[in-house]
């Protein structure tokens, strides 16, 4: 069953945010930190709902499995681009026990119908590389890559500090 979470109930799903952070922290550690308190989860919801976020949460048996947050995209300012009402899919998260039954897809596709019956004519979702997953998820229910980024690092011991004098930092 999926149906909208109210922020009053947003600590329900934060073992479930917590668990997609450490997904990613073991991924990518440069990246990201498991070592916030709940309330820091909770917060950051509460944060995103303020900003015009709402969430999807799949039940089972046993509780919630899964969450979907998605916030509105402002489209730029200026002439342009098309003045088109986006959505970006911000979290998608379904516990290890839920996986394998539909349920992203199912959170996904309740999705479309809210933001059909909203106006809302397109979506985004970025993910990670390491997460290839998640990008066959997408592209089962109609998304294809638009944008690509692409990140580089330097070695930490070779990363100028603000300490360095300008005869020390390499040419």
């Amino acid at each position: 069953m999926i149906e909208d979470l109210p922020p009053e109930r947003f600590d329900e799903i934060v073992p479930l945010f917590r668990a997609l952070h450490v997904f990613h922290t073991e991924r990518a550690p440069l990246v990201f930190r498991a070592d916030a308190a709940e309330s820091v989860y909770r917060d950051t919801l509460l944060g995103l709902h303020a900003q015009g976020g709402w969430v999807l949460a799949a039940a089972s048996g046993w509780g919630l499995v899964g969450y979907l947050l998605a916030l509105p995209a402002t489209p730029p300012s200026g002439g342009l681009m098309q003045p088109v009402r986006r959505l970006r899919l911000e979290h998608l998260y379904v516990a290890p026990g839920g996986r394998g039954r539909g349920l992203g897809g199912a959170l996904i596709e309740a999705m479309k119908a809210r933001m059909a019956g909203l106006g809302i004519v397109q979506w985004s979702v970025s993910y990670h590389a390491f997460n290839t997953e998640a990008g066959r998820l997408y592209a089962r229910h109609g998304a294809e890559p638009a944008v690509v980024t692409a990140a580089g690092r330097i070695a930490w011991g070779q990363a100028p500090t603000e300490s360095r004098s300008r005869s020390t930092m390499p040419r």
